[in-house]
Protein backbone atom coordinates (compact mmCIF):
# COMPACT_ATOMS: atom_id res chain seq x y z
CA UNK A 1 0.00 0.00 0.00
CA UNK A 2 2.69 2.43 0.28
CA UNK A 3 4.48 2.17 -3.24
CA UNK A 4 0.39 2.96 -3.80
CA UNK A 5 0.74 6.00 -1.73
CA UNK A 6 3.89 7.07 -2.60
CA UNK A 7 2.64 6.29 -6.88
CA UNK A 8 -0.73 8.94 -5.68
CA UNK A 9 1.39 11.16 -4.20
CA UNK A 10 4.01 11.61 -7.17
CA UNK A 11 1.12 11.69 -9.27
CA UNK A 12 -0.12 15.11 -7.57
CA UNK A 13 3.05 16.48 -7.27
CA UNK A 14 3.84 16.00 -11.26
CA UNK A 15 1.28 18.65 -11.67
CA UNK A 16 2.88 21.19 -8.93
CA UNK A 17 6.04 22.62 -10.38
CA UNK A 18 6.91 24.10 -6.94
CA UNK A 19 7.38 20.39 -5.57
CA UNK A 20 11.33 19.94 -5.46
CA UNK A 21 11.13 16.78 -3.37
CA UNK A 22 9.09 14.72 -1.12
CA UNK A 23 10.54 12.11 1.51
CA UNK A 24 7.93 9.41 3.89
CA UNK A 25 10.31 9.48 7.35
CA UNK A 26 9.48 8.11 10.59
CA UNK A 27 9.31 10.99 12.64
CA UNK A 28 9.26 11.26 16.78
CA UNK A 29 8.74 14.31 18.44
CA UNK A 30 10.28 13.50 21.61
CA UNK A 31 8.84 10.18 23.06
CA UNK A 32 11.40 7.47 22.24
CA UNK A 33 9.04 4.56 21.77
CA UNK A 34 6.19 6.40 19.50
CA UNK A 35 6.84 7.62 16.01
CA UNK A 36 4.24 8.39 12.97
CA UNK A 37 4.42 8.78 9.43
CA UNK A 38 5.50 11.82 7.94
CA UNK A 39 5.39 13.18 4.60
CA UNK A 40 7.95 16.20 4.23
CA UNK A 41 7.76 18.32 1.35
CA UNK A 42 10.19 20.31 0.00
CA UNK A 43 9.18 23.28 -2.11
CA UNK A 44 10.06 26.49 -3.85
CA UNK A 45 6.73 28.05 -2.34
CA UNK A 46 6.77 26.69 1.15
CA UNK A 47 3.87 25.92 3.20
CA UNK A 48 0.80 25.45 0.58
CA UNK A 49 -2.55 24.70 2.53
CA UNK A 50 -4.47 23.43 -0.39
CA UNK A 51 -1.28 21.23 -1.28
CA UNK A 52 -1.68 19.97 2.53
CA UNK A 53 -5.62 19.40 2.35
CA UNK A 54 -5.06 17.45 -1.36
CA UNK A 55 -2.42 15.52 -0.04
CA UNK A 56 -4.48 14.07 3.08
CA UNK A 57 -7.60 13.51 1.46
CA UNK A 58 -5.15 11.29 -0.80
CA UNK A 59 -4.25 9.46 2.62
CA UNK A 60 -7.32 9.11 4.13
CA UNK A 61 -8.55 8.06 0.27
CA UNK A 62 -6.22 5.07 0.90
CA UNK A 63 -5.40 4.30 4.63
CA UNK A 64 -8.83 4.00 6.84
CA UNK A 65 -9.44 7.59 8.68
CA UNK A 66 -8.16 5.77 11.94
CA UNK A 67 -4.84 6.63 10.31
CA UNK A 68 -2.75 9.45 10.89
CA UNK A 69 -0.27 11.05 8.44
CA UNK A 70 1.92 14.74 9.25
CA UNK A 71 2.89 16.83 6.40
CA UNK A 72 5.55 18.98 6.51
CA UNK A 73 7.23 21.53 4.61
CA UNK A 74 10.55 21.67 5.14
CA UNK A 75 13.55 24.21 4.21
CA UNK A 76 17.03 23.81 2.40
CA UNK A 77 18.76 22.74 5.97
CA UNK A 78 15.80 20.32 7.10
CA UNK A 79 16.18 18.42 3.74
CA UNK A 80 20.02 17.97 4.26
CA UNK A 81 19.76 16.31 7.74
CA UNK A 82 16.63 14.30 6.04
CA UNK A 83 18.93 12.69 3.08
CA UNK A 84 21.48 11.64 5.96
CA UNK A 85 18.94 9.18 6.85
CA UNK A 86 16.32 8.75 3.88
CA UNK A 87 16.12 9.29 0.62
CA UNK A 88 13.56 10.91 -1.41
CA UNK A 89 10.38 9.23 -3.21
CA UNK A 90 10.03 12.72 -5.42
CA UNK A 91 12.53 14.28 -6.56
CA UNK A 92 12.68 16.54 -9.18
CA UNK A 93 16.26 17.31 -11.10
Amino acid sequence: MEDDLKAKFRQAFAEMPAIRSAYLARLSYGEPAVYSVGLCIRSSVGMDHSLRQRLGQIFTDTFSRDQHLDILFIGDDQEQELKKVCRPFYEVA
